[in-house]
């Protein structure tokens, strides 16, 4: 592709609903979950426009527009949740209420596949409360956290650095904000590598995908292993 030239900007509220057909378009069928359950893309065009417009009211949001064109390329919806650490004894996570809180919003009968999607959401978010504490005081048990929870570029757009771009001018709105803990669950190799190799986050948890997601071996040749929780500290 020849070199563009792209603006990145936090997301207006009254952008929902292109952000959400964008996303609805080039995340979840990109997915490596999404795409070994084989997730219908109506059980999720209920719930998720809502969702997406909730998000961009907290002002936190990136998209890259080409300039040019003045198409959207890349996205980072992050939200900005209140995280209650118990002891630093504490071994037990909350698993950030289901899985996003999804668990809440889905039909079972009708939406069966996001639900299973939902609960092992809530599985991978069971981190122990310790493992924060390289990063948070133990003076402090109730802190912000700013965290990523979806982040898509467009295909054609590949290669050149967007999602990382996207997840640093994120973090550039997390200071602003006065947050200095950052976070984010992946489930592909491609976001971990983002999030781990060029912008710094740590892992504090992972699982093996393969043990609650068996068809997972079967998407891109084996390459998605793990689900991971990272944290970064500004």
């Amino acid at each position: 592709m020849a070199k563009v030239q792209l603006e990145y900007s936090v997301i207006p509220s009254t952008k929902a609903p292109e952000i959400s057909d964008f996303l609805l378009k080039n995340f979840f069928p990109n997915e490596p979950i999404s795409r070994a359950l084989g997730l219908p893309i109506n059980q999720v065009s209920r719930w998720f426009p809502s969702q997406v417009s909730d998000c961009l009211q907290q002002e936190a949001s990136i998209y890259a527009v080409d300039k040019k064109t003045g198409e959207t390329v890349g996205v980072a919806i992050n939200i900005i949740v209140q995280k209650t650490l118990q002891s630093t004894q504490s071994k037990d996570g909350d698993g950030e209420k289901e899985g996003r809180g999804l668990l809440e919003i889905l039909d079972p009968k009708t939406e069966s596949v996001m639900v299973d999607i939902a609960k092992f959401l809530g599985i991978l978010n069971q981190t122990p409360d310790i493992a924060y504490r390289k990063h948070v005081p133990d003076s402090i048990n109730s802190f912000s956290s700013f965290n990523c929870i979806y982040l898509a570029v467009l295909p054609t757009y590949g290669g050149l650095g967007i999602g990382k771009r996207l997840v640093d001018e994120s973090l550039i709105v997390a200071k602003q904000k006065g947050i200095t803990l950052c976070q984010v669950d992946t489930t592909s190799e491609f976001s971990y590598r983002i999030f781990h190799k060029h912008c710094g986050y740590e892992v504090i948890r992972e699982i093996e995908l393969s043990s609650h997601i068996p068809k997972i071996q079967e998407i891109d040749s084996g390459m998605h292993k793990k689900g991971r929780i990272l944290l970064k500290k500004l």
